[in-house]
């Protein structure tokens, strides 16, 4: 399932805000980048699972709409 932040997310990642702790802000770091949440529940040798609840829970992540696009065709590079 992939994630995404939440605006509540974005403002708790601007700089000077820090009212989570380093490993759940990391969390929404790397959800930010569409890390999927099956990777994310193995990080910190398996508490990422409790953080990620937590964080949905709290309004900080929540489902994505829609899987990420596919990446472009490669380019035909036949000259013909």
């Amino acid at each position: 399932m992939m994630m995404q932040t939440t605006t509540k997310a974005r403002l708790e990642l601007h700089p000077g805000v820090q009212n989570l702790p380093l490993r759940a802000r990391s969390v929404l770091l790397l959800a930010e980048r569409r890390m999927p949440a099956q990777a994310l529940a193995r990080l910190f040798n398996g508490m990422g699972e409790q953080i990620v609840g937590e964080l949905f829970e709290q309004g900080y992540l929540a489902p994505a709409d829609r899987e990420p696009p596919a990446p472009p065709a490669a380019p035909d590079l036949e000259t013909g």
